[in-house]
């Protein structure tokens, strides 16, 4: 017995101690693969922020950086900054850049604080790092990221060294830190819950071990009982007692074995589920971390399996590229982002990378949103391997550079800007350093202006070409520049190669360039100009005295734009005095007459401006002299007036144009009389065209309705009776089709010659802008011209019109049609609806009158319509379109006839940023009435009914017998109303048709 009772508790114990080695194995392997998870989450951090680091410095940054003069400390600061922020928003211990030179690293960006400088740790720009292992400088030459745990001076640190190339090609390492203490802090604080994990999960291995021990001990005390009843047979059943105990250690043993595989089973199971539940929340919060610092760095990351098919990409791709990533996410290819027009090209660049299947850095391309704006992306990538090391894909980032590259255009742009400016500039330019006076460089008006070729002059000073008269002059500009860093408009006299003398106005500034001093000069040669003021003011003086007095408003300039002369009835027509006058330049004189200084038609004596003289509409030249009409808004305190000029040149003795003249005389009745002349000869004519070519129009569209008839008539009767599958359906369909748009001709020619004849009934324009934009008719539209987009801008509380639906229906389906067509590529139509009253009637394509009107809008952005052509617009057939293929010429002038129908007006304006056809409808109080509900073809049917037919056509009466037959009635067709009336006498019918 107590045999038995040791056997219980040393089985006890030993459960106890399997328990818990179990615990701590199952522990111990959990803290293993959480380690090697925490340890790839970190490294996925790090090589996300060494890629965004590139973006955060000037492009040409490390081509520079290898000269330790050339990054300033401004620079150095802004780069500090950027570093930091990245550093502290992402939980970095350090971000930095390194070059190597001569065998040595240098750190060239950082995010190292001033604190760490004045610890004497590192300085933040072209500082040796001594302390630099063999993978650092690996680092330079890999293609590839490298990961490393390694400590020095700053503590340890879990890195990553991502090699990169500037544009100029030279390598240089981008690294980013992890304090080891963050990631083993990630790691202790799950032990508890793997401690407690482990514990619970093989908790129910102990009732498993205490069952098995009280059935032994049960079977023990049977025994037990029986060998104390039997004592007699002991020896008897010594044999059999000896098998019992055999059989016992054998359940032992089965007992102990079944118990450890239960145990084993168990933890396993246990650990398998804590292990996926662990690893998926170490997924997702490595997902939110990199979704987080995507989010910052405007980065997305993406995976995409060995076809190119998207299996990942971060929801930044929403903001960027415009698509959520459902909208990518097992439904597109990498490619498919791409511009249609280069995507074949990118594609097999592409493809390239994967099937060599290794990293590519800073690959930038075009990227098309999907609002359809082109952006600039840096697309960086690694091959995805699973366990065996079978290739499945990549992963990578792609950052928007759009801003980067915009500035780097913007950038070569202003550079060439300034190298024109600078050779064609009319004035002498010239830079000088301003430690030694030399001359750096000079433009070809400088050559001119004094005879010196620019090989003659730069690496040479001032004093010895021996261009200064005075040396006075020359002072006085140094001292100036040395005060004040500029002196302006210096007259003063220099001598040219040849010895001659000229006067030029000369300024100068001290400038900076690659952080040296420099004196940039302007020399503008004005000796012609000194010599005419001398011969200027002599005829000024004469002149005076005679324009004074003349009839008509007079001016005249000099050769500077200066006024010298304003006469007295110049005086009266501008209301300004002469004494405010004289002597005034930069186009002072255009003031009173437009409301801002201008160049006017007496500049155009001195250059030939082809925008100053388009301001004139009326402008003929008659010898040296100008002739011109045009309307000056400003004069009579802004009322305005038409204006006869007359520009002429003033000479000197020698011929040489010195200044200008002009006579100016009001016209305004003469124009107002003449306008209203021309406006009422043009409507007289245009009302006279419209008139013969609807008459014309009118009597076509009568004759081609009754051949019309037959033609869409008796394709509906055969189709009756044709059966679905017949191979004649199709032909009379198209048949059909072609009847129906030869009526849709017909209609439009009789809408032209007639006007509109249908009922009018309170409509909604913004309900027929919707219901168009549903229609087919639109949706052909859209696939024949994709690249043109239909925008709405439509009043909520648009009143209503009275109109014919139809009609209406029609204008807008020509007007969005013509636009569209109009628009040679890209572009788009807008259709908008506004209300509005006129308080004053609106001059523009047609007179508006006062009153309220609901108006339709339609424009587009495409060339606009040439002056010929926009007074023919609306006549018939007048099209600039391909006949028959894309208009009839009928489709503005049915637009023409509908709004004057609707007692409404046009209004049309255009120009080289597109077309804008403005209709005006008046507006009606009265409420839209309630839609008709369909009728279908049965409740046509009859069932016997007699109708009498009469037209005077005998096609016609074929075709509407065969037609009301066909509807189930029974019908007789007469000629005449004297047939019908005889007819009738002895034949009662239950209709009468008269068509």
């Amino acid at each position: 017995m107590k045999e038995m009772k040791y056997k219980g508790r040393k089985a006890l114990f030993i459960a106890v101690i399997i328990y818990l080695l179990g615990v701590i194995f199952v522990t111990g392997s959990w803290l293993i693969f959480l380690r090697h998870e925490n340890l790839n989450e970190f490294d996925n951090r790090l090589l996300v922020a060494a890629e965004a680091l590139p973006g955060l410095l000037p492009r040409d940054f490390h081509d520079r950086a290898l000269n330790q003069n050339s990054i300033g400390p401004e620079e150095d600061q802004h780069n500090l900054d950027n570093f930091s922020t990245h550093a502290n928003t992402g939980g970095f211990a350090y971000l930095y850049t390194y070059v190597m030179d001569k065998g040595q690293i240098y750190f060239t960006a950082s995010s190292y604080t001033d604190d760490d400088v004045t610890k004497g740790k590192i300085s933040r720009y072209w500082t040796v790092y001594p302390e630099g292992h063999q993978t650092y400088f690996d680092a330079i030459n890999s293609s590839e990221p490298i990961f490393v745990t390694a400590s020095d001076r700053w503590g340890s640190f879990r890195t990553v060294l991502l090699p990169q190339q500037s544009p100029a090609g030279k390598p240089y390492v981008v690294g980013a830190d992890i304090d080891i203490s963050e990631i083993d802090k990630s790691l202790w604080k799950q032990v508890p819950w793997v401690v407690a994990a482990a514990f619970l999960l093989l908790l129910f291995a102990v009732p498993i071990a205490i069952t098995m021990r009280r059935t032994l001990v049960f079977m023990n005390n049977d025994l037990r009982v029986q060998l104390d009843e039997n004592e007699i047979v002991v020896n008897e059943l010594y044999k059999a007692n000896e098998k019992a105990n055999q059989a016992q250690q054998q359940i032992e043993l089965y007992s102990s074995t079944l118990e450890r595989r239960v145990q084993e089973r168990t933890v396993q199971l246990q650990g398998e589920i804590e292990e996926r539940k662990q690893v998926e929340d170490a997924l997702r919060n490595s997902e939110q971390r990199l979704n987080q610092l995507a989010d910052q760095s405007r980065t997305i990351t993406w995976e995409v399996d060995v076809h190119g098919f998207y299996t990942h990409i971060s929801h930044v791709a929403d903001s960027v590229f415009g698509y959520h990533p459902d909208e990518i996410i097992g439904r597109m290819h990498f490619y498919d982002l791409h511009p249609v027009e280069s995507r074949e090209s990118f594609k097999t660049l592409a493809f390239k990378y994967l099937d060599q299947k290794k990293p590519f850095q800073n690959l930038e391309h075009f990227v098309r949103t999907k609002d359809g704006r082109y952006i600039w992306v840096s697309t960086n990538g690694i091959p995805l391997l699973n366990a065996d090391g079978s290739f499945q894909g990549y992963r990578g980032s792609d950052t928007d550079i759009t801003e980067r590259k915009q500035a780097e255009d913007a950038l070569r742009e202003s550079e060439e800007r300034f190298r024109l400016t600078f050779n064609f500039n009319p004035d002498a330019v010239s830079f000088t350093c301003m430690e030694d006076g030399l001359f750096v460089d000079v433009n070809e008006a400088f050559s001119r202006v004094s005879g010196y070729t620019r090989q003659e002059v730069i690496g040479r000073t001032s004093l010895e070409i021996n261009i200064w008269h005075y040396l006075a002059d020359r002072q006085e500009i140094a001292q100036g520049l040395l005060e004040k860093g500029f002196y302006e408009n210096l007259e003063a006299q220099f001598q040219k190669k040849d010895g001659s003398m000229i006067t030029a106005l000369m300024s100068a500034r001290v400038i900076s360039l690659k952080g040296v001093p420099h004196i940039i000069s302007i020399i503008r040669d004005i000796t012609d100009r000194k010599l005419a003021e001398i011969e200027l003011f002599e005829n000024r003086r004469r002149l005076s005295d005679i324009i004074d007095f003349l009839p008509d408003a007079t001016l005249a300039i000099d050769k500077e734009k200066r006024i010298i002369i304003w006469n007295r009835e110049i005086e009266k027509m501008t209301g300004v005095s002469a004494a405010e006058m004289i002597g005034k330049g930069d186009y002072a004189y255009t003031i009173p007459f437009y409301g801002e200084a201008r160049p006017q038609l007496m500049d155009l004596i001195f250059m030939d401006n082809k925008d100053i003289m388009a301001r004139y509409p009326y402008l003929i030249r008659e010898g040296d002299s100008l002739v011109a009409e045009v309307f000056c808004n400003a004069l009579y305190n802004n009322k305005g007036a038409w204006v006869f000029l007359k520009a002429s040149p003033l000479h000197d003795q020698s011929g040489n144009i010195i200044g200008a003249i002009e006579s100016i005389r009001d016209i305004t009745e003469r124009k107002r009389a003449e306008e209203a002349l021309r406006e009422s000869e043009e409507k007289l004519q245009r009302s006279k065209k419209m008139e013969s070519l609807g008459l014309l129009a009118g009597g076509v569209a009568h004759d081609l309705n009754n051949v019309l008839s037959g033609i869409v008539s008796y394709p509906e009767l055969i189709l009756m009776d044709l059966p679905d599958d017949s191979i004649l359906r199709k032909p009379i369909e198209t048949m059909k089709d072609s009847g129906y748009r030869a009526v849709a001709i017909v209609q439009d020619l009789l809408t032209v010659a007639r006007g509109v004849a249908t009922i009018k009934t309170p409509t909604n324009l913004n309900d027929l802008i919707r219901d168009y934009l549903k229609s087919p008719e639109f949706k052909t539209l859209s696939q024949f011209h994709p690249d043109a987009v239909v925008r709405t801008s439509l009043e909520m509380d648009l009143l209503n019109v009275t109109g014919s639906q139809i009609h209406i229906r029609k204008v807008l389906m020509n007007l969005v049609s013509n636009a569209v067509e109009a628009i040679p590529g890209k572009g788009t139509v807008t259709l908008a609806t506004m209300n509005c009253y006129v308080e004053k009637p609106i001059k523009g394509y047609e007179d508006v009158a006062i009153g309220e009107y609901a108006v339709l809008s339609v424009s587009d952005d495409g060339p606009g319509i040439s002056g010929d052509d926009l007074e023919r617009i609306f006549e018939p057939f007048y099209s600039k379109k391909v006949m028959g293929r894309s208009g009839t010429g009928l489709g503005l002038a049915v637009v023409w006839n509908v709004v004057q129908d609707h007692k409404g007006y046009i209004d049309v304006t255009t120009g080289m940023n597109g077309t804008t056809f403005e209709l005006y409808f008046p507006i009606t109080r009265d409420e839209l009435a309630k839609e008709n509900l369909p009728i279908f073809i049965d409740e046509l049917k009859g069932n016997g009914e007699t109708i009498l037919v009469v037209d005077d056509v005998a096609s016609q009466r074929t075709i509407s017998c065969a037609i009301l037959n066909k509807l189930g009635y029974r019908t007789t067709a007469v000629s005449s109303g004297e047939e019908a009336v005889e007819f009738l006498k002895e034949n009662p019918v239950d209709l009468l048709l008269w068509i």
